[in-house]
């Protein structure tokens, strides 16, 4: 990512990273910084000290998880690692939760849903999630309503990928559906006050309305849909391009040598 992107919550601006660095290198590194920040101080009662230290990692590709757990096992063991997949989830999730030597748990899409995961503290986000509702489900396992402290969420994007196509997409998309809804939310005002004047006449079924208005929404949302892939599209063809053209220039580079 460039340092001139923010993020559309937090607005903080993106950190760039060595190009040498790894998502695997990166999340190994900022863990083990993250668990001596919340060690608890000697002669300090766990009670008093800092919040336990408990982060989710999640991707939507169970090979990117299996990457990146088996960096962290080789780092940290096992027993400071569980993973919410396959037959045995709910047995890790419980460990996850009441081992305090057990800090990470690799999940998938299975932990976007269903889940109280409020104990959490920070939440790494491995790929760039097309679907901005699964996206907001995976961040509400932790923040959820009512909550009173904060919990650090870190998309992982990698420099000159796809990833970085479709993260400004998905950007340019969130832009325009809130001026979408403050565009609505003026209108729906103005009709209010026109029903307030005294416009007896006008008949309004909330029924019909809501559906026409759900139609028209899913209308949008597939339109703006088939804008982004068409996008995504070309820019994969002029990285697949730029890709090529390296692969020539370091052949003839070899041969010259």
């Amino acid at each position: 990512m460039t340092a001139t992107q923010r993020c559309h919550i937090c607005n903080r601006e993106s950190v760039e990273v060595p190009r040498e660095e790894s998502k695997a290198t990166y999340i190994a590194n900022t863990l083990m910084e993250l668990k001596k920040a919340h060690a608890c101080p000697a002669g300090v009662p766990e009670n008093l000290g800092p919040q336990p230290l408990k982060v989710l990692i999640f991707s939507q590709f169970r090979q990117v998880s299996d990457t990146i757990g088996d960096r962290l096992l080789r780092k940290f063991g096992q027993v400071a690692l569980a993973e919410y997949f396959g037959k045995h989830k709910n047995d890790e999730l419980i460990r996850f939760k009441n081992d305090p030597e057990c800090v990470a748990l690799l999940a998938g899409k299975d932990a976007s849903h269903g889940l109280d995961l409020s104990f959490i503290t920070h939440i790494f986000l491995l790929d760039e999630i097309w679907d901005a509702a699964l996206k907001e489900q995976v961040i509400a396992r932790a923040y959820r309503m009512g909550t009173r402290r904060s919990v650090v969420v870190e998309q992982l994007i990698a420099k000159d990928s796809i990833e970085e196509s479709m993260n400004e997409l998905n950007l340019k998309t969130r832009w325009e559906e809130d001026d979408d809804k403050e565009a609505v939310a003026e209108e729906d005002g103005e009709e209010a006050d026109e029903v307030d004047e005294g416009d007896d006449d006008q008949v309004i079924d909330d029924d019909e309305n809501a559906k026409k208005i759900a139609k028209e929404k899913e209308a949008v949302t597939q339109k703006q849909n088939q804008r982004k892939l068409i996008v995504l599209l070309k820019r994969l063809k002029v990285i697949k391009k730029k890709n090529e053209a390296k692969r020539k220039l370091q052949a003839v580079a070899e041969e010259v040598e």
